[in-house]
């Protein structure tokens, strides 16, 4: 039978505990983001519809297809250098 322990961290936490506590952040953020591509898809798809063949909708479109064809982690390897600078919750910067 699987038991779902994954032990300590190196700290001396639960993975778990600490596992529960962050994975609803998550969550939220996967909502909030999913939620904010509808609206900006379908504002770009409305907007490029009624420009057909224009400049703005071949801009739009070439973008959209760019974006969804570059894997995340080369445009990770892209951004990495702009190095930005993100803080956690509790003010701590991530580790980059």
């Amino acid at each position: 039978m699987t038991k779902f322990d994954w032990g300590r961290s190196p700290n001396g936490a639960y993975v778990n505990e600490e596992f529960g506590q962050r994975v609803w952040v998550s969550f939220r953020l996967m909502i909030a983001a999913t939620i904010l591509t509808i609206v900006i898809g379908v504002a770009l798809g409305v907007f490029t519809a009624a420009r057909q063949y224009k400049l703005s909708d071949r801009v739009i479109t070439s973008y959209s297809y760019l974006v969804y064809i570059i894997p995340a982690p080369v445009a990770y390897f892209w951004c990495r250098p702009l190095r930005f600078r993100l803080t956690s919750p509790q003010g701590r910067p991530f580790s980059t």
